[in-house]
């Protein structure tokens, strides 16, 4: 009923035009009232009092309608002269005290003669458009008249934008009511309506889904962007507000949103404080608004319009000021890549001295940039040589191997320089050819003491390690960043190869110390956090270090990414998520080249694939793995071990066991150390189960003895390992349970499973069925918890005959998901995080290590689904309820 009255276009407004008609029906009844609509400008205001026009007429009430605007200013009563001068007795009557109305009196007087004349044209309606804009002296009347509505048949109605502070007398005695954006559905159809309609000026219109998103439920901005009156209805605003105001807003649509105070007052040459002074009366009135650490116009309209009226003249210029505050290269270049305009001089300048931090800091906008802004013929050679040299790191560090050596060896035509000979070593190395980029670095070596430190790790990542060695002695005494960060990870290269992982660790910590405070270099940066993962022994220390390493290696990609794949394979399996590690190798090695690693990655799918059951697969993947051994080199020899015991376990399966233990006996023959530290444990102790099953002891006897030279810088997993498998050799079942609450609070979910079931196997033997029972269970628990269905079923079945069959049904039939899935050590795990126990706390009272209980604490969050202790906690009670 209520749009029954009001125009066709008038949207989204049927709770405001009830309300001033139920007010309308009180002043025909003799009890008026005031009420006051505020909102940010475009909202509608000046739409919605013509609606409402037509809705208190209909009621019965006369209208009398007034307005503000800026020239009321100093003009007495100048705003509600409309409401009186058609009315001859009341134009009579105010105009007899409005001369001495600076008489506090005679402002009373006109007060009460306004009034009394409202009073006398019976039910009446005043409507005031645009109160922030009215003269001093209409708001003293208003203010004088607020208590009298009440008892009276006068109704005002007043619209007025929000955050002007000298309409407080006003707003504290009015039923004031905020305008807020319209709701979704009323600005899409509105935005239907808007796309029927023909542009009213030569600007591009936006599409009406573009304008809907951005419109934040403003009419006004949504109906300029459609019709390309966007620009217009910004500059509009803008000249409406104080200079200070139209500057700072203004500079926060260019810069963008998020804009930051320090970033701001750096623009504008302006103090903080004075910032924060007008940001804060822009905020009162909904121009801007908080995002993130900084500022936002809204709505976001409005700043696109500011972006097309002052980006040609302010853009470049508004960013380059930045440099004078906190900005970095990556934001002042954001920037500036946003600017469709031609780089001028002072920004072209700005690309050439910040060109090799930019690329480092955002690779993708340096290569648009420096594309956009060529070398000149102004510039110096060294000049040319040096945008050129950023040129080529920014297109390596973006992955975009190819280009980045050519335009380097380009560049190296023209003039000799260390940094391009290095992006050239490094794209080869991208590509997995370490015996390509020493050819590029060699031949100058004797001339460029820069070059040392990328040829030793070159050298080393191609297998020469003596020759690395002597590189990286004689780059010890460099001063150049660049050139002991490299010679940084080649030494802890070394470091880690020689069983120092303590060493390896601290030189990784001071090759990152030099990136993070001297040197910005993506490749080191991607390399540092890959060996970083390989020397981790804690769990969850692995999973961040997945995460932090991943985007960067995508985005170099090449051998950087094939790496970054197995070593993330490798953290999620030992983790215990057999099914993710598989379904991320699965797409791994959909890509076409891997760089050598497709050997080793095809050889860790084919374990997992065969721990799970699924002997198709593993013999698919073991032949895979075979038919890429061709392609292996540079750092993937490193892996060989992974691929050499999926060999042998395929023969062991075939029956082929006088091969398996060849292959075993050769990969103990290799110099190398074959994996990765945090992969050894898990295949030592396959090794040795192979072994023992082969009845070949003394074979097992010098894998443990191998494994037990490294003691002295043993990991716990390590370490854990190695007690398995003496125990496991000794046949000690007690000994056996010790080792597998050792890989328990290591991590080491299948071997400790393993160790629980030959713990059973070997209590079983000695009669000793009641006390082999509680391994049992808990290594078909760490099998189900890996979704080992092939362990599980070759446990089941070897275990049977010794008299568990009937013992051990809980397991069985467990879910791998949900409450049941639980084990009854991880219920009562749960219990004590939903009492809010930390988990320090939860080890106390159950007598284990903190770190057993992070793991029961990941297995729960696994297997019910969630994300937090707060969820498990959630799950207890409903459970409880």
């Amino acid at each position: 009923m209520a749009e029954d009255l009001v125009a066709e276009d008038l949207v989204g407004r049927v709770a405001e035009v009830d309300a001033v008609r139920d007010a309308a029906r009180c002043a025909v009844a003799g009890r008026g009232g005031f009420v006051l609509f505020t909102g940010p400008p475009g909202i509608g205001r000046t739409r919605l009092l013509d609606a409402l026009d037509e809705v208190v007429a209909a009621e019965g009430l006369r209208v009398l309608r007034g307005a503000g605007a800026p020239l009321h200013h100093g003009l007495s009563l100048a705003t509600l002269a409309g409401t009186y001068e058609t009315t001859p007795a009341c134009r009579r009557m105010v105009a007899a005290v409005v001369e001495p109305i600076a008489d506090g009196f005679g402002l009373l007087a006109a007060a009460t003669a306004l009034f009394d004349t409202w009073c006398q044209l019976g039910p009446v309606a005043v409507l005031l458009d645009d109160l922030h804009h009215a003269d001093d002296d209409s708001l003293r009347v208003l203010h004088l008249l607020l208590g009298r509505f009440a008892a009276s048949p006068v109704l005002l109605v007043a619209t007025a934008r929000t955050g002007h502070a000298r309409l407080a007398p006003v707003l504290d005695g009015a039923g004031a009511r905020t305008l807020g954006g319209l709701e979704p559905e009323y600005v899409e159809a509105l935005g239907r309506a808007c796309s029927t309609q023909s542009p009213s000026t030569t600007a591009v219109p936006m599409t009406a889904v573009e304008a809907v998103a951005d419109s934040g439920g403003n009419p006004r901005y949504l109906l300029a962007a459609t019709s390309g009156d966007l620009p217009a209805c910004a500059l509009r605003l803008v000249r409406q507000l104080p200079d200070a105001g139209a500057a700072l807003l203004r500079t926060v649509a260019l810069l963008g949103a998020g804009s930051e105070v320090d970033e701001l007052a750096a623009a504008l040459g302006r103090t903080e404080a004075e910032v924060l002074r007008w940001a804060t009366e822009l905020m009162a009135q909904e121009l801007l608004a908080p995002h993130g650490r900084g500022l936002a116009v809204v709505p976001e309209l409005l700043a696109v319009g500011l972006r097309e009226v002052y980006g040609p003249l302010f853009g470049q210029l508004n960013a380059l000021s930045l440099s004078a505050g906190p900005a970095g290269p990556a934001r002042i270049g954001g920037l500036l890549d946003r600017d469709p305009a031609p780089l001028g001089a002072p920004a072209r300048r700005w690309i050439v001295r910040h060109a090799r931090l930019l690329a480092a800091a955002d690779p993708e906008v340096a290569v648009r940039l420096l594309t956009r802004s060529p070398v000149q013929p102004a510039h110096t050679l060294d000049e040319a040589t040096s945008v050129r040299a950023a040129l080529a790191d920014a297109l390596l560090w973006s992955g975009r191997t190819e280009e980045a050596e050519r335009e380097a060896r380009s560049a190296l035509r023209v003039r000799e320089a260390a940094e391009l000979r290095i992006t050239v070593a490094m794209a080869r190395v991208t590509v997995a050819d370490a015996e390509g980029a020493l050819a590029v670095l060699e031949p100058r070596l004797a001339y460029d003491e820069r070059l040392l430190g990328p040829a030793a790790l070159c050298r080393t990542m191609a297998g020469d390690l003596s020759g690395a060695a002597d590189l990286i002695a004689r780059a010890a005494d460099s001063d150049d960043p660049r050139t002991l960060a490299h010679a940084l990870h080649a030494r802890a290269v070394h470091s880690y190869l020689e069983r120092d992982e303590p060493a390896a660790v601290r030189e990784l910590a001071q090759a990152r110390d030099l990136l993070e405070r001297e040197l910005s270099d993506p490749g080191l940066t991607v390399l540092n956090r890959l060996l970083r993962l390989v020397c981790s022994d804690a769990e969850a220390d692995a999973l961040a270090l997945v995460e932090e390493a991943e985007p960067l290696a995508r985005r170099l990609g090449g051998l950087w990414l094939s790496w970054f794949e197995m070593e993330a394979a490798l953290v999620t399996a030992n983790s215990g998520q057999w099914n993710r590690a598989r379904a991320r190798l699965e797409t791994a090695l959909e890509r076409p080249e891997l760089y050598g690693m497709a050997r080793p990655l095809y050889g860790l799918a084919a374990q997992l694939g065969l721990r799970q059951g699924d002997l198709e697969s593993f013999r698919r993947q073991t032949a895979a793995a075979d038919a890429a051994r061709a392609t292996l080199r540079g750092v993937a020899v490193f892996y060989e071990g992974i691929p050499a015991l999926t060999d042998a376990l395929l023969a062991e399966a075939d029956g082929r066991t006088a091969e398996a233990l060849t292959l075993i006996r050769g990969l103990l023959g290799d110099g190398r150390d074959p994996l990765p530290r945090h992969s050894v444990p898990a295949v030592a102790a396959a090794l040795v189960r192979l072994c023992l099953s082969a009845g070949d002891r003394d074979l097992a006897g010098v894998l443990i003895r191998t494994a037990r030279e490294n003691a002295a810088v043993a990991t716990e997993a390590e370490r854990a390992t190695v007690a398995y498998c003496q125990a496991l050799l000794d046949e000690n079942p007690d000994e056996l349970r010790a080792a597998q609450a050792q890989l328990l609070a290591s991590g080491l979910h299948l071997t400790a499973a393993w160790a629980g079931e030959d713990a059973a196997r070997l209590l079983a033997e000695q009669g000793r069925i009641d006390e082999a029972r509680a391994p049992f269970t808990a290594a078909l628990d760490g099998y189900t918890l890996l979704a080992a269905s092939g362990e599980l079923r070759r446990a089941s079945a070897a275990l049977r005959t010794e008299g568990l069959r009937t013992g051990v049904k809980g397991p069985r039939g467990r879910p791998v998901s949900g409450w049941d899935s639980l084990t009854p050590t991880q219920r009562r795990v749960a219990e004590l995080v939903a009492q809010g126990c930390t988990n320090p706390e939860t080890a106390r009272r159950l007598f284990v290590s903190p770190r057993t209980v992070q793991t029961h604490v990941s297995q729960i969050l696994r297997k019910l689904g969630l994300s937090s202790r707060v969820g498990i906690a959630v799950e207890v009670a409903r459970r409880r309820d």
